[in-house]
């Protein structure tokens, strides 16, 4: 009942929505299209890459490797999003 009655107030309903859409967004993630891993693929560049139609190679994934991931967080090929 407590839990009700917080989520009636402004915060709660921001966490309750971040959580709802985290959510989907997993969800949808899911849904993407996987590359069989049997398959081997290389990219000599990020622009090989996005040719490809390839963004945001996970650590783990073909095509996946080091030097194109430019900062180090496990996802090769991200957008620039500049600062």
């Amino acid at each position: 009942m407590r839990m009700l009655r917080d989520l009636r107030g402004g915060a709660g309903l921001l966490v309750l929505g971040a959580a709802l859409g985290g959510g989907g967004f997993l969800l949808l993630d899911s849904f993407r299209e996987a590359v069989p891993a049997s398959q081997s693929v290389y990219y000599t560049s990020c622009r090989d890459a996005l040719l490809d139609d390839r963004t945001n190679i996970r650590r783990g994934e073909p095509g996946y490797r080091a030097a194109l991931d430019a900062d180090g967080d496990g996802f090769a090929c991200e957008p620039y999003r500049g600062r």
